[in-house]
C-alpha cells in the first residue's frame, strides 16, 4: 500500500459517518417507539436530536409536529406543519394533520379549508372524507351548514358505499351552547397635515354570537377638527334562510357636531358553498347640516387561511354631490385566533367636517390592521392608516385595543 495515511483517514471518516447515520437512525426509531408508548416528552427530545443532524427530514419534522400537537403546544406544531406544507403543498397527510390541529385550536373554518384541499388532491382518501363530514355534522345543526353537509354526505355514500355513514348524522335534538361574548376597548390618534388639529377616538364594545345570530352595542367618542362628539351604536345579524342572512346597524349621537345625528343601515348577505360570499347594503345618515345616502356591494372569497374582499360604494350627499370609491382587502390568519389584513382604497368620497357643504375629493387609503391572541381569552387589536383626502390634508394614525372573550 503506497499511501497508507490518506487511505486510513478516508476509512476512519467513512466509519465515523456510518456511525453518525446509525445513531441518527437509532434516534428516529427510538422516537417512533416512544410515540407508540405515549412517551411524548422522550419522543420530542429524540426527534429534535435527530433533526439537528437531518434538518431536511420531512418525516421526522412531521412526527415532531404531531407530538407538539398532542402536547397542546399548538403554536410550534402549527409552525412545523406550515413549514412542511411550504415544501410539500400537495401532501394530503400533512393537510389532514394540520386540519386536526386547527380543530383542536377551535378554528373549524381553517380545518375545513385544509380538508377540502386534501380531498381535492386525494379524492379516495377515506380518512379525509370522514374528518370533513364529522366536522360538518357538528355544524349542520345551524342553518348555514345544512346544504354543504348533505351534499358531501351524499357524495361520500356514492364513493364509499361499503361505509356506514349514518353514524355521522347530526343529533339535532342534542343540547348546544356555542354562545360567545366579547368585550373590547380601543383608542387611537390621527395626525393631519396642513396645520389641522389631530383627531382622537375611543370606543367600548360589547358583542355576542349565538346560534340564532349575533349582535353588538358600543359607545364611541370622537375629537375631530377641534369638535367633540360621542355616539351610541349597535347592530344585529340573523339568518333569513339557508345561506342567507340580514344585518341591521345604526347609531345615534346627541352632539352631532361632525358625526351623524343618526344612521341606519341594512345589509343582505348570501353565502355560497365554494367559499364565496356576497353582501349588498344601503345606508342613510342624517347630519346636523346635511344628509347622505349610499349603496355598497361586497364580494369576498375564503381560501385556506386567506380572505380576499372587494367593495364598491356609491354615496350621494346633499349639498355636496356624488362620490364613488372602491376598497380591496387581503387577510391572512395565523395561529388559532390571529389575523393580519392589508386594505387599499381609492375613488371619490366625502369628509364630513360639520359644514353644510362637506368637501368631496379624490381619496386614497392604505391601512394595515390585525388581532393577536395573548391568552385564550385576551387578544390585542391594532391598526395603522395612511389616508389622503384630496388637497385638503393627509391623515396618518393608529389604533390600539384589547378584546376579552368570556
Amino acid at each position: 500500500m503506497k499511501h497508507p495515511v490518506p487511505t486510513l483517514s478516508l476509512l476512519l471518516t467513512a466509519l465515523s459517518a456510518s456511525a453518525t447515520f446509525a445513531d441518527n437512525d437509532s434516534c428516529l426509531s427510538q422516537a417512533q417507539q416512544a410515540i407508540s408508548n405515549q412517551q411524548l416528552q422522550q419522543a420530542e427530545t429524540l426527534l429534535q436530536t435527530h433533526l439537528q443532524h437531518h434538518g431536511d427530514d420531512s418525516e421526522a419534522l412531521f412526527a415532531l409536529a404531531r407530538v407538539w400537537a398532542w402536547q397542546n403546544n399548538h403554536a410550534q406544531s402549527l409552525r412545523a406543519f406550515n413549514q412542511l406544507l411550504d415544501a410539500h403543498p400537495d401532501n394530503s397527510d400533512i393537510l389532514l394533520a394540520r386540519a386536526r390541529l386547527h380543530e383542536w385550536m377551535g378554528n373549524d373554518s381553517l380545518a375545513l379549508a385544509d380538508l377540502q384541499h386534501a380531498r381535492e388532491l386525494s379524492p379516495d382518501y377515506l380518512e379525509v372524507w370522514k374528518q370533513q363530514i364529522r366536522l360538518l355534522s357538528r355544524q349542520a345543526q345551524t342553518l348555514n351548514a345544512d346544504d354543504t353537509f348533505n351534499t358531501l354526505l351524499q357524495q361520500a355514500q356514492l364513493r364509499f358505499p361499503q361505509q356506514d355513514w349514518r353514524q355521522w348524522l347530526p343529533a339535532r335534538d342534542a343540547p348546544r351552547n356555542d354562545d360567545r361574548y366579547y368585550l373590547a376597548a380601543h383608542a387611537g390618534r390621527d395626525n393631519l397635515s396642513n396645520n389641522r388639529a389631530a383627531w382622537n377616538q375611543a370606543s367600548v364594545i360589547l358583542s355576542g354570537h349565538t346560534s340564532q345570530g349575533s349582535g353588538h352595542i358600543q359607545i364611541d367618542r370622537f375629537d375631530r377638527f377641534n369638535l367633540n362628539d360621542w355616539q351610541l351604536a349597535g347592530g344585529a345579524s340573523m339568518p333569513l334562510a339557508t345561506d342567507w342572512s340580514i344585518t341591521f346597524n345604526g347609531s345615534i349621537s346627541p352632539t352631532a357636531r361632525v358625526i351623524a345625528r343618526n344612521r341606519v343601515e341594512a345589509i343582505v348577505s348570501k353565502r355560497f358553498s365554494n367559499g364565496f360570499n356576497l353582501h349588498t347594503g344601503a345606508q342613510y345618515a342624517n347630519f346636523a347640516a346635511t344628509s347622505s345616502q349610499q349603496l355598497h356591494l361586497t364580494g369576498e372569497y375564503y381560501w385556506s387561511r386567506y380572505r380576499f374582499a372587494y367593495t364598491y360604494r356609491l354615496i350621494d350627499v346633499d349639498n355636496a354631490g356624488v362620490g364613488h370609491n372602491q376598497r380591496a382587502v387581503i387577510s391572512a390568519s395565523y395561529g388559532a385566533a390571529n389575523s393580519v389584513s392589508l386594505a387599499l382604497a381609492n375613488g371619490k368620497d366625502v369628509e364630513y367636517d360639520g359644514t353644510t357643504t362637506p368637501p368631496v375629493s379624490n381619496v386614497s387609503t392604505v391601512s394595515l390592521y390585525g388581532r393577536h391572541a395573548i391568552t385564550q381569552n385576551i387578544s390585542l387589536t391594532w391598526s395603522a392608516i395612511h389616508h389622503k383626502q384630496g388637497n385638503f390634508y393627509t391623515r396618518n394614525g393608529f389604533v390600539l385595543g384589547a378584546q376579552f372573550d368570556f
